[in-house]
Formats: C-alpha cells, sequence, structure tokens
C-alpha cells in the first residue's frame, strides 16, 4: 500500500536531479593530460632505427591546429633493450618536415645506426625526459618469413604464401623485374604488379590485411610487363624474373595500421574509432616489422 503513495515522491526526486543536470555546463572535452606520445615502428629493412617523441598539448577551444607551438621533445634519453642485455641508445638528431606551415620546416627525431631487429627476439624502449617524465613499451619479433610460390596450372596465375608465427598482417607485394639495355648500358627495374584494375583504369596494390597468401593473376603480370616495353622509347627490355616481397607485422604495428589505414567500410563514416598504443605511462606505438624477398627467374 505505500508503494503507491512513495511513487510521486520518487518522481519529484528524479525530476529534480534531470533540471538540476540541465543547469550544468557540459563540455565534450576532457580534463587535459600532459603525457609523453612516442612512435617506433623498429624494421629489418634497415639498419637506422628511428623513435619520434612528441607532448600532449591543449588548446583554447576544439579545433587542434591553433596550437602553433611544436610539440616534439628534445631533451629525452632513449634506448632500446634487447632481451639478451644488449643495449642500444639512441641518438637525437634534425629531419626535414614535409611544407609543416604549423610547426616550421624542421623537426626533432632519435635514431641508432647499425641496428637491425631480428626474429623471435623481445624488445623493450626506455624513454626518460627531464621535462615530461617517463614511459615503456616492449614487443616481441614475429617468427623469420617464409615464402612459398606455386603457379596455377589453370589459370597461370601466380600464388605466394607467407608463413610467420607471431605475425598478425602481412603485406605481401610483387614486382616484375627487367633489364633495360640502352647505348650498350644495361640498367635492372622493377615494376609492381596490381591485385586488380577498376573499370576507370585505376590499379589497386596490396595492402596490409590478415591474410598470409596472395594470387597475382597473369594478366596483370602481362599488363605490367607491357607497361615495361612501351616505356622504352629506346633500347631493348629483358624479362629477368620476379621478385616477391613479404612484410610481417607484429601486432603492435597491425593494429596501429588498422587504426590509421584500415577502416574497410566504405559506407559509413568512422566517428568513434579509439585510438591504439601500447606505450606504458603514455601514449603512441612501438613495434616491428620483418621482411623477406624472393626472387624468382624467368625460365
Amino acid at each position: 500500500m505505500n508503494y503507491h503513495r512513495r511513487t510521486p515522491v520518487v518522481m519529484v526526486f528524479l525530476c529534480g536531479l534531470l533540471f538540476q543536470s540541465c543547469e550544468e555546463d557540459f563540455s565534450p572535452k576532457a580534463p587535459f593530460e600532459q603525457k609523453l606520445v612516442v612512435f617506433s615502428l623498429l624494421t629489418a629493412a634497415q639498419d637506422t632505427q628511428y623513435v619520434l617523441i612528441s607532448r600532449t598539448y591543449d588548446v583554447e577551444g576544439f579545433d587542434p591546429f591553433r596550437n602553433r607551438l611544436s610539440p616534439d621533445v628534445s631533451d629525452a634519453e632513449v634506448k632500446v633493450i634487447r632481451d639478451d642485455g644488449m643495449t642500444i641508445f639512441f641518438q637525437d638528431t634534425t629531419i626535414q618536415l614535409d611544407s609543416n606551415e604549423r610547426y616550421g620546416e624542421e623537426g626533432v627525431a632519435y635514431y641508432a645506426a647499425g641496428f637491425r631487429i631480428l626474429p623471435r627476439r623481445l624488445y623493450r624502449l626506455e624513454v626518460q625526459s627531464p621535462a615530461y617524465g617517463r614511459v615503456t613499451a616492449s614487443f616481441g619479433t614475429p617468427d623469420a618469413v617464409r615464402i612459398g610460390h606455386s603457379i596455377d596450372h589453370e589459370t597461370d596465375d601466380l600464388l605466394v604464401t607467407a608463413i610467420s608465427r607471431g605475425a598478425k598482417g602481412f603485406l605481401i607485394r610483387l614486382f616484375v623485374v627487367y633489364k633495360l639495355t640502352s647505348d650498350k648500358i644495361a640498367v635492372e627495374k622493377a615494376l609492381e604488379v596490381p591485385i586488380s584494375i577498376t573499370n576507370d583504369g585505376e590499379r589497386i596494390f596490396p595492402q596490409v590485411d590478415r591474410l598470409n597468401a596472395r594470387r597475382f593473376r597473369r594478366d596483370l603480370i602481362a599488363a605490367v610487363l607491357g607497361d615495361a616495353l612501351r616505356s622504352a622509347s629506346s633500347g631493348t627490355v629483358e624479362d629477368i624474373g620476379r621478385r616477391v616481397v613479404v612484410w610481417a607485422l607484429d601486432p603492435n604495428a597491425y593494429n596501429y595500421y588498422q587504426i590509421v589505414r584500415g577502416f574497410n567500410d566504405p559506407f559509413s563514416v568512422r566517428v568513434d574509432e579509439p585510438d591504439y598504443t601500447n606505450i606504458e605511462g603514455g601514449l603512441g606505438v612501438f613495434g616491428g616489422l620483418l621482411v623477406d624477398s624472393l626472387f624468382v627467374r624467368t625460365q
């Protein structure tokens, strides 16, 4: 019996909370928190590695382009430690920016020369900034990439497979390799083979995905070889072979790629995609990419 008498009181209480909350100011901006932002994808394709370090910043309003002060951090001590104890120290350097009107033409980066990552190893990044604190991150490289190839005897398409335990994503590319001889000078060149051509003539090339196999159509390989023949205004073109290049991405590199480049739905707008980070105490990504290649000579 008392239930019905209490209901109006409850409704009045809830309505009071509703109108009280409507009177409070609402802002979609979260409270600003100063953090280090680190970006580094180590690779086995080159012996110089880079680490980019910046900081978060706040602006009045909601337009980040109002900030004109470079967020680069130049006072950091940066090192990468391999699981066997080997420590690589990074040095700061100046890099050229691509027509950056906000921050000028130069930026700050950290580099280490003579250093390539190896398969099946653990790497730990440590960044210490007197002004902005300390962050760490780690990742494990996948197994060495094993490449296989075969010919589909029904279509004459080239089938390429890649195996690398621990890799989350792959980029499988195929190149037509040819020799251009002109005035008795021979130069080796290569053109990439697309995986399709649209009705408008646009060539679509492989992107990073979870698939560890790729089919390259015979007619598209022939089209690329035709491009090579037509590009030789003078001289001769000799078809040498095919080069397969495979990139294997660790989970951190793949997850970051998917956030930045992997939105595959063309019929909707991404409005709530979260950032990806594996930086402890900060933001950003620290990961790795292995690469291997296979050359198949034309018979």
